[in-house]
C-alpha cells in the first residue's frame, strides 16, 4: 500500500519517523514549485544525445513508481529522463520516485516534494543521496527519496525532437524534476516581512556550495539583513572544486525561485528554461553541482566485463556473452554470479545464476516476455559476489541494454503508387 495524499500532506508539515528493518529512520519533506512561465526565444534546443551516448554498463539505478494511472506517453517520457540521469551519476543504492499525473491548478506545471535526512552527519542531505553515502537505507518504493507530481491541466508534449514546440515539454522537465529530487536547489525561504530562513532551520548540503562576495550562505545568521542582503545580490554562485557557475538571485526575494536555478540559459537547471523549451541533454555545469554535494561516488567491488559487449553496456539479445571479473594482483575466488531482466510488470526477475570464475548467459529465448524500453531494448543487469583475500565483496553491477530486432506490429491504410512487370509500391502507415 502506497502512501496517501493525506500522509504526503503530513509529511510537509512535520517530522515523519519511517520504520526500516533494524533502523528508526527520522526525515522530512521541502517541497519545490515549478509555476508556469514562457520559454525564451532564443533558448538552445537539444534533443537526445546518441544512443551509446545516453547507456553505460556502470549506470545507476532510479525506480519509478506510479501512485495512480499515467498515461503510456508520460511513463515512457519518465523512463527515458531516468535513463539519461542513471548514465550522470552512478549509485550503490537504488533511488525512489513517486510519479503522479493530476491536477493542480492553472498556474503550477509541477511539484517535487524531497525527502532529507535529519540524522546526525547527514543533516539537510536528500535521502536519495544519504543512501548512497550513509550507512542506512532511506528510500523503498513505500517510503520514496521525492514525490514529483505533474499537473494533468496544462498543455504537455512528450516529443524527444530538438525544437520548440507548444505546451510544456515533459521529459525536459522530468530531467528537472530528477535533478532536484537528487539534491539540487536552495532550501531558502521567505518566512514574511523579508525574514529569510532555512526551511529546516539548518542548511543543506545544496546550501552549503552557495557564495557570494566571499561568504558562504551556511555561515550567514537566519533572519537577518545580512542574509536578505546576501540572497538579494544578484552576486551568488554555486562553487564547487573546479568552478564556480552564477546562480539566479534577484534584488527582490523572490519564494521559490530565487536560488533555485542557474541564471543563464543553456542549462537542465537554468531559470529562463519554460513552456515550449526543450533540452534532453544533461549539461555539465548541473552534474558538477551535484557531484559537489556528494554525488561523486567512489568506486567499491571490482568491475564486471564481457567479451562482446563494450562499456556502453549494447548488446544483442539473439547471441550469448561471457563476463568475468577485472582481476587484480590477487585473483578472486567462490564467484557466484547472476543475471537478472525487467519484466512486463517493471519488476526485475532472476533468469539465471551459477558458481564459476566466468559467467555465459545464454541468448534469450522468450524476448517478448520481458520488457522492452524506450531504445527498443531489453534491459537487464549482471551481478557477481566474490571473496578476495578472505572477505567476501560485491562487484560493480554491469547493467545491459539488450537490442531486439525491430518488429511491424500493424499496417493501415494501404494504397497502391504504381505497379510494373516486376515490381510495385505501396503507401501505408
Amino acid at each position: 500500500m502506497r502512501p496517501t495524499k493525506l500522509l504526503i500532506l503530513s509529511i510537509l508539515l512535520g517530522t515523519l519517523w519511517m520504520q526500516a528493518p533494524a533502523q528508526l529512520l527520522k526525515k522530512r519533506s521541502i517541497r519545490y514549485i515549478e509555476r508556469v512561465k514562457s520559454g525564451v526565444t532564443n533558448f538552445q534546443s537539444q534533443g537526445l544525445p546518441q544512443k551509446a551516448q545516453r547507456l553505460s554498463s556502470t549506470a545507476g539505478d532510479i525506480k519509478l513508481i506510479y501512485d495512480n494511472p499515467v498515461p503510456d506517453s508520460v511513463q515512457t517520457a519518465l523512463s527515458a529522463a531516468a535513463k539519461l540521469w542513471e548514465v550522470k551519476l552512478p549509485t550503490k543504492a537504488p533511488v525512489f520516485f513517486s510519479v503522479s499525473f493530476e491536477p493542480l491548478g492553472s498556474d503550477v506545471a509541477m511539484i517535487t516534494d524531497v525527502m532529507c535526512a535529519e540524522d546526525g552527519e547527514l543533516q539537510g542531505c536528500p535521502t536519495a543521496l544519504a543512501s548512497q553515502i550513509g550507512s542506512k537505507p532511506y528510500g523503498s518504493d513505500l517510503s520514496p527519496d521525492a514525490l514529483i507530481m505533474f499537473n494533468s491541466d496544462i498543455d504537455w508534449n512528450c516529443s524527444f525532437l530538438p525544437s520548440q514546440s507548444s505546451g510544456y515539454n515533459l521529459p525536459t522537465m522530468a530531467m528537472r524534476a530528477i535533478a532536484i529530487g537528487l539534491g539540487f536547489g536552495s532550501t531558502v525561504k521567505d518566512a514574511g516581512t523579508n525574514d529569510i530562513n532555512f526551511y529546516f532551520g539548518y542548511p543543506s548540503y545544496f546550501d552549503k556550495l552557495l557564495y557570494s562576495n566571499g561568504k558562504s550562505l551556511a555561515n550567514v545568521e537566519q533572519g537577518s539583513k545580512e542574509m536578505l542582503d546576501f540572497v538579494t545580490s544578484n552576486a551568488v554562485y554555486v562553487r564547487t572544486s573546479t568552478a564556480e557557475y552564477k546562480f539566479y538571485a534577484p534584488n527582490h526575494f523572490i519564494d521559490g525561485v530565487s536560488l533555485r536555478y542557474f541564471e543563464d540559459h543553456g542549462s537542465i537547471m537554468s531559470y529562463e528554461l519554460g513552456e515550449g523549451d526543450v533540452n534532453l541533454a544533461i549539461d555539465n555545469k548541473t552534474v558538477d553541482a551535484l557531484r559537489a554535494i556528494g554525488w561523486q561516488l567512489p568506486a567499491t567491488g571490482l568491475s564486471i566485463k564481457c567479451n562482446n559487449i563494450s562499456n556502453d553496456g549494447i548488446g544483442s539479445s539473439y547471441v550469448p556473452h561471457t563476463f568475468s571479473l577485472e582481476q587484480g594482483a590477487e585473483t578472486a575466488s567462490d564467484c557466484n554470479w547472476r543475471l537478472y531482466l525487467k519484466g512486463k510488470s517493471g519488476k526485475d526477475s532472476l533468469i539465471s545464476s551459477q558458481r564459476a570464475s566466468k559467467f555465459t548467459i545464454a541468448a534469450i529465448a522468450s524476448p517478448q516476455d520481458y520488457f522492452v524500453n524506450v531504445n527498443g531494448d531489453l534491459e537487464g543487469r549482471i551481478e557477481c559476489d566474490y571473496t578476495l583475500g578472505g572477505v567476501r565483496y560485491s562487484a560493480v553491477p554491469f547493467k545491459l541494454s539488450l537490442e531486439l530486432k525491430p518488429s511491424i506490429h500493424s499496417i493501415d491504410n494501404i494504397t497502391e503508387v504504381s505497379n510494373g512487370n516486376y515490381q510495385f509500391s505501396l503507401r501505408f502507415d
